[in-house]
């Protein structure tokens, strides 16, 4: 009797969903919600002393109860660091923020216990990825489960997130995808589960990759070999044909990924065609200088820490801080110096043109063209080239006094280039995981397909038939499953390596 107990009793080996069967269906344990216990740890001024205290349930596994604990202290640290000031006096707003910084610390230090107590003892490769990937619903209203990882990763602590082993889990996720339970015992359903294991989010990156190479291919030769040529007359101009469809088809499925940077030049490209449909641009078109600008954009993108991109094809310790110190001196130093002498770099090229017009202006303006003395012209030229040197010695100065490298030996690869870049280096592999680890996920130009499918669903919902979205989601795993999955298990069988 009493070995019957403890076998079934749950230990830190039980695994992520101790599903019960009752004949034929699963049954899976009720799940705690996340905002309850928020909100009571907020009345009580986040006074928790134990893991019961964050999650009382003791039916739940270990893993689960970890990764519950840290979902709910990760919302705390996120109400807190966002939490608005009310329009009190100065030195209740100094006690306030002085308040929420040691608020902040016990939160930390209660992160670091939790999630040390969770390592005291030896733990499976799935219950750490448990910890990580385990999702819990919001609320008891039916709200959508939220990810703790996706939604609490730019307040999470930075030891947390350089922590060896939640790395080391992450590196496991996008090589091996995430690990999964089926206790359905059909043989179809066992087939599908190891068509979807092949599917990693390394191997689904490469398929984006190779689709977005494409598309960057198709790009280049319509750039370079425009059929149109230089057209003035509306007789001479073609229509788009299959290589420019295919691009506008690329380019609008774009459209339908989260907002991000990488969306600017596919919207300019967008306009540059629908701007002289039905024909396509030719090369004395302005929006062919669009076209040129869009591309030059694309082919930079490459370079930065964005995905897909063939960055994540070499070794991503070295390869990633490497690409994020390089987006820093992007964004933190050449761009503000050229935003800064922007303005008087306008005015001085406009009136050194204005000072050239009889030159280079001929054909543009009305009437008899008066030359500008030839010591404006001196002055506007010497402005010019005193700015530019400006600039150019401001480039300069602040990539000297740009933090340098660090002389020690750093304890990290990702560390190589100070652990501030190590860090935001982490947190974009994260993410990166996190996009391709989304199950059943679209991306260009499959997303067209999903929007195709969505859309029936959001017509019902604007005529009050909310309840419809499990059935948009067997539908998208179906479609998922013909469309993304064959060529993603092609690429998995010949492309694999350790």
């Amino acid at each position: 009797m009493n070995g019957n107990d403890d076998a079934e009793r749950p230990t830190e080996r039980t695994p992520l969903l101790n599903t019960g069967h009752i004949g034929n269906i699963d049954v899976l344990p009720i799940l705690p919600c996340i905002e309850p216990l928020v909100v009571s740890q907020e009345a009580k001024d986040v006074a928790v002393s134990s893991l019961r205290d964050l999650c009382p349930d003791p039916a739940l596994s270990p893993a689960v109860r970890t990764s519950f604990s840290l979902v709910v202290l990760f919302y705390l640290r996120k109400r807190l660091i966002f939490r608005r000031q009310s329009n009190a006096d100065i030195w209740e707003q100094w006690s306030r923020e002085q308040r929420n910084i040691e608020v902040l610390g016990i939160l930390d230090n209660e992160i670091r216990s939790v999630w040390a107590g969770f390592l005291d003892v030896q733990r499976s490769d799935e219950d750490i990825q448990t910890v990580l990937w385990q999702c819990f619903p919001y609320d008891g209203e039916g709200v959508r489960a939220q990810r703790e990882f996706i939604h609490q990763l730019d307040v999470m602590p930075h030891d947390f997130l350089a922590n060896d082993i939640v790395l080391r889990s992450i590196f496991q996720t996008w090589a091996h995808g995430r690990s999964t339970t089926n206790h359905r015992s059909s043989f179809i359903a066992r087939s599908l589960g190891r068509l979807d294991v092949l599917c990693t989010p390394r191997v689904l990156h490469a398929v984006d990759l190779l689709f977005y190479m494409g598309y960057l291919v198709l790009f280049a030769y319509f750039l370079v070999f425009p059929r149109t040529g230089y057209s003035h007359s509306i007789q001479e101009r073609s229509a788009p044909d299959v290589q420019e469809i295919l691009l506008i088809v690329y380019t609008v499925s774009t459209l339908f990924q989260p907002p991000s940077g990488k969306l600017v030049p596919s919207v300019l490209v967008l306009l540059a065609f629908l701007s002289h449909l039905p024909y396509s641009p030719s090369p004395n078109d302005f929006a062919y200088g669009v076209l040129l600008f869009a591309f030059a954009w694309n082919v930079v993108g490459l370079h930065l820490p964005q995905h897909p991109s063939p960055l994540y094809l070499l070794p991503l310790s070295r390869i990633l801080p490497l690409a994020v110190l390089v987006w820093h001196g992007v964004s933190r130093v050449f761009a503000p110096v050229v935003v800064f002498f922007l303005p008087a770099l306008l005015v001085s090229l406009f009136l050194l043109s204005t000072s050239l017009s009889d030159v280079f202006l001929q054909g543009l303006t009305i009437g008899s063209l008066v030359p500008a003395p030839i010591e404006s012209r001196v002055l506007f030229l010497i402005l010019i080239s005193v700015l530019l040197i400006l600039l150019l010695c401001s480039l300069v100065m602040l990539v000297l006094v740009y933090p340098a490298l660090l002389s020690k030996i750093p304890p990290s690869p990702w560390d190589q280039y100070s652990e501030t870049i190590g860090l935001e280096a982490r947190s974009v592999f994260i993410r990166l995981v996190l996009t391709y680890a989304e199950p059943y996920s679209f991306r260009p130009p499959f997303s067209l397909v999903q929007a195709l499918v969505r859309m029936p669903i959001t017509l019902a919902s604007f005529v009050g038939r909310r309840k419809q979205d499990h059935r948009a989601d067997k539908v998208e795993r179906v479609v998922w499953r013909i469309v993304v999955a064959p060529l993603a298990c092609l690429i998995a069988i010949f492309w694999m390596w350790n």
